[in-house]
């Protein structure tokens, strides 16, 4: 399939109804393939429209970020080409610093367009962004203080606004800084702050005047997957030792051609990993690249094998399993450089199986427990206080006839897992946040012998 972006996003071919029935108990047998890695596509196309050439990104996810982003680059002069997963850029005829107030606030991933149309235009607003409401702010907004922060030490200067954007100017293009990114961490050396301030800080060095050091950069796939595209569009950049970066930017990069493939997306084989206990016969994972995705899944995989389950990793196969019930309980921290905050509710539900008391505490994201009162509906026994949620199983007790809500992304695809557990049925709305983290959550899950139905 071969689509142009043009007046509105291209349709994600897979629509998420927003309420499922699920009939659960059923054993699950098969295989399934994963997407391209969610988080390093919006960086990438970030970085890719900071050039003035053509950049093909390979294995992009059919979700709704994909053609949102391409719809806000043509909506402001430039061209996007989406054939199957390929996503062909060209930014060199983006006209405007304006970025369209209704597809911003669809995605978070608009937010790192910001360093480009401020290096082209002078000045850039943000309007308020979408994403899942798990911040601290109004309404449960994610921050964006420390993108204002991060640019000023660029030379910009700017402030947030009330509907949750930013607005920030400079005069006589980007300059040149050092930034230690540990300066966005919080006392307990994580937070919410510190890889969007890397990603910014990586994207505007490389069209600032003069060589920029970056010292503790968020060392995650989300940043690391645009190093070797901007290094093709000209970008100098070393690293001379673990979390360090040196850019030696480009303020008008040239006009050469560029290529980045996308590794699998790493929450998804989280994702996988967890639906893999309703497998007995064990479940395959395929994605080309697994193998990256394995290794930036290290802190995970660590976990899910003190939990009891089995892994066998290959270059592009990830086999998880069968495993044995009950499982063993763990002590996680979920910290910048350690365990995704997304993959928490994963390992929160195969934790509530876990014989004896498990504790997980959160120092990304800590409104990341939207999904533990509704766990508790269907019996799992767990209590939320202080960041961490304490979990005490092996939950055997579960309970149908449920109604759920799913208030977030990974709150759906958690509950919708769960319910699978619960022989009977639950009812569940709020999954069209699914949408925005995977392809076909649904129909893979079905095709492995699910009973899932729109409500």
């Amino acid at each position: 399939m071969s689509y142009r972006v043009t007046h509105q996003p291209a349709p994600v071919p897979t629509a998420v109804p927003d309420e499922l029935t699920v009939r659960g108990g059923r054993p699950l047998h098969g295989s399934v393939t994963t997407s391209g890695f969610k988080h390093s596509l919006v960086t990438t196309v970030a970085a890719a429209c900071l050039g003035q050439g053509t950049a093909r990104i390979d294995n992009c996810p059919m979700i709704a970020e994909t053609p949102t982003l391409a719809a806000l680059v043509e909506r402001m002069g430039g061209s996007a080409l989406l054939t199957g997963t390929t996503l062909t850029l060209n930014a060199s005829g983006i006209a405007t610093n304006s970025l369209d107030p209704e597809l911003s606030a669809a995605i978070h991933g608009s937010v790192y367009l910001a360093p480009m149309l401020l290096a082209r235009f002078g000045s850039v607003t943000v309007p308020g962004t979408g994403g899942c409401r798990i911040g601290d702010g109004s309404q449960g907004r994610r921050p964006v203080s420390h993108y204002v922060d991060v640019l000023g030490r660029f030379g910009a200067r700017g402030r947030t606004l009330d509907d949750g954007g930013f607005t920030v100017a400079v005069t006589g293009g980007l300059r040149a800084c050092a930034i230690d990114l540990a300066d966005y961490w919080t006392p307990l050396g994580s937070g919410p702050y510190h890889s969007g301030a890397t990603k910014v800080a990586v994207l505007a060095a490389a069209v600032a005047r003069g060589t920029t050091v970056l010292d503790h950069v968020y060392g995650k796939p989300d940043v690391l997957d645009m190093l070797p595209l901007l290094r093709q569009a000209g970008v100098g950049i070393e690293e001379p030792a673990p979390g360090r970066l040196v850019v030696h930017g480009l303020p008008d990069l040239p006009a050469g051609a560029s290529r980045a493939v996308l590794p699998p997306d790493l929450i998804e084989v989280v994702t996988w990993c967890c639906a893999s206990v309703l497998c007995p016969e064990g479940l395959t994972v395929h994605g080309a690249g697994m193998d990256r995705a394995v290794r930036a899944l290290a802190p995970e995989l660590r976990v899910l094998r003190d939990l009891g389950v089995p892994l066998e990793a290959g270059t592009d196969t990830l086999t998880v399993g069968p495993g044995r019930t009950p499982l063993a309980p763990v002590d996680v921290l979920v910290a910048a450089d350690g365990v995704f905050s997304d993959s928490h509710p994963f390992i929160a539900l195969l934790a509530s199986l876990a014989e004896g008391r498990s504790r997980i505490r959160d120092t990304v994201w800590a409104n990341r427990f939207g999904y533990a009162d509704q766990l508790a509906e269907l019996g799992v026994k767990l209590d939320v206080r202080d960041g961490a949620v304490s979990l005490h199983g092996p939950w055997s007790a579960a309970v149908p006839g449920r109604r759920l809500l799913a208030g977030d992304l990974r709150a759906a695809a958690v509950l919708l897992l769960a319910a699978l557990h619960v022989p009977g049925t639950t009812h569940l709305a709020g999954v069209g946040h699914l949408a925005r983290g995977y392809a076909d959550l649904v129909g893979q899950l079905v095709g492995l012998g699910a009973d899932i139905t729109e409500a």
